[in-house]
């Protein structure tokens, strides 16, 4: 679907309301110019999560900004991974921040401000608790706390910080900054989603990146006739299925609407509501239930107490933000073709839907193995097996070619075969078979070849391996493994700009960069 979408925007009208670049940028925010947002709540709200939390004047600029009308916002979200959890996290909000600076080029008469929404009422604590630093895997268990993650306290995660603290290196500058900003975002006494705040913050304020967390009474009142709909009417959930299964006579779909999508949020408890008969819903798991009357008492008087999921989490979203671009990857891309309905029926604008930039970062050791095999780019996302027939087949003569051999001694031993079975035609069978058992013994011959020629290359394919083996851990990308502590210690900001520079704000390629502290630094 992700690739389909970056080759041909233009099949996908069904399913977005505006192809992912500037004319797309153009009509989105037509569109929001005849929605009313509430940019002064938005403000007093952002004002009181930072509270006293010194900002980098970036973003108290960009605070600034988001009061007036001609402001507009460059989204992404991701839930509170522990520092900042796999590489990706950092990679799609710099490209909120890449997208932002150049629309601001684009539309000079526009401000844009990037914002990172954190998804902090998530409760998967095994996925956002788990990171890997090396090739040492971390997981915290929370201490025994449930529900989002988001709201758990830090105190008992200060073990575990201090093992990762450890690890850190090399020694230096960039090492004591980040030793200093993590002990500081995630002290004790903090939640998870004020850490991440600080963490990101402290990392890519600069590029004058706003924090926004959802967790919030004051920005949920503005979803209750929605929150409504689904508990009483399912009206998202029968939107969403309708488009979904027109999507899925394409493309598997990514996400799975329920009749009602909140779940309730308090204390302790993430857990869904069910409407379990004609007047009765049903926190799961849990004795909570209400008849629809109180339901709607509870919805009037603590809209802070249901928590949208997947389905509704992107309608809230828009809601609270001038925003006119989101930037996800593959799964985010995935389920957001299945809301466009919704939005429309709702009248709330649709944003710009952008794949965010995905990156594969060589570190000098991996660019000089790569430069001694003389593999290009390309080939390094190539099955090794693949390279080594490539590179013995090339080295072996011409003449070898064991198809056109075939066709060769076919064509010579054609006239003697024509004679046996005009003399006898009971040797015409016998002829096949000797033609076809000289043609094996071709083929058998030219595989002994190239087994042959593979061997001289051996020194050449454990580099391949070793290289490719560095590059994709298990099996997998990289910035899907790793984290920012693997990178930062050692290159420092350099890290962080050298993935703004070469971020391309509607780019379709796979980004490969590469390391040199021998040289220029980074190139």
């Amino acid at each position: 679907m992700v690739t389909d979408y970056l080759a041909r925007p233009d099949t996908f009208k069904p399913f977005v309301a505006h192809p992912p670049d500037y004319n797309g940028i153009r009509d989105a925010i037509a569109a929001r110019t005849r929605f009313p947002t509430d940019r002064e709540g938005l403000y007093q709200e952002l004002l009181r999560q930072y509270g006293a939390m010194p900002l980098p004047e970036s973003v108290r600029l960009n605070l600034e900004k988001l009061r007036q009308t001609n402001c507009y916002t460059v989204c992404t979200a991701h839930q509170p991974a522990l520092f900042t959890g796999a590489l990706y996290f950092i990679y799609k909000i710099i490209h909120a921040a890449r997208l932002a600076d150049d629309l601001k080029t684009r539309f000079p008469e526009e401000d844009f401000v990037p914002v990172f929404y954190i998804g902090s009422e998530d409760n998967d604590l095994d996925e956002l608790g788990h990171f890997q630093l090396g090739e040492e895997v971390f997981q915290w268990d929370g201490g025994g706390q449930q529900g989002a993650v988001g709201r758990m306290p830090t105190d008992s995660l200060q073990a575990l910080l201090k093992t990762v603290l450890n690890r850190l290196g090399p020694p230096g500058a960039a090492t004591d900054h980040l030793t200093e900003l993590l002990q500081t975002a995630y002290a004790p006494g903090q939640t998870i989603a004020s850490a991440t705040r600080k963490l990101v913050t402290g990392l890519l304020g600069d590029y004058g990146i706003v924090v926004i967390d959802g967790d919030s009474l004051a920005l949920k009142q503005k979803m209750i006739p929605v929150f409504a709909d689904d508990l009483f009417e399912h009206k998202p959930y029968a939107l969403v299925t309708a488009q979904s299964e027109r999507l899925s006579e394409r493309y598997p779909v990514q996400a799975y609407p329920r009749p009602v999508n909140l779940f309730y949020l308090d204390g302790d408890i993430r857990s869904r509501i069910e409407q379990t008969g004609a007047d009765n819903w049903q926190v799961v798991g849990t004795d909570l239930h209400w008849n629809e009357q109180q339901l709607r008492d509870q919805l009037a008087n603590h809209p802070e107490t249901f928590s949208p999921n997947v389905v509704l989490r992107g309608l809230y979203q828009e809601t609270i933000l001038p925003n006119v671009a989101f930037i996800g990857g593959g799964a985010e891309v995935a389920y957001w073709m299945q809301l466009k309905p919704l939005f429309e029926a709702y009248e709330i604008p649709y944003p710009v839907v952008v794949v965010r930039q995905s990156i594969q970062w060589l570190p000098e050791s991996a660019t000089a193995l790569l430069q001694a095999t003389g593999l290009s780019l390309d080939q390094l996302f190539e099955d090794p097996q693949a390279l080594l027939s490539t590179r013995a087949q090339q080295e072996l003569p011409q003449t070898l070619a064991i198809s056109a051999l075939k066709e060769q001694i076919a064509a010579q031993l054609n006239p003697l075969f024509q004679l046996a079975a005009a003399t006898d035609a009971s040797l015409e069978a016998y002829g096949a078979a000797q033609q076809h058992r000289i043609g094996q013994l071709i083929e058998a011959t030219g595989k002994k070849i190239l087994q042959a020629e593979k061997r001289k290359h051996q020194i050449w394919y454990q580099r391949v391996l070793r290289l490719q083996q560095g590059l994709w851990l298990h099996k997998g990308l990289q910035e899907r493994k790793l984290t920012f502590l693997d990178f930062y210690p050692a290159l420092g900001s350099v890290f962080l700009q050298a993935i703004y520079d070469h971020t391309r704000p509607f780019g379709n390629d796979f980004l490969v960069l590469t390391s040199s502290t021998s040289s220029s630094g980074t190139s």
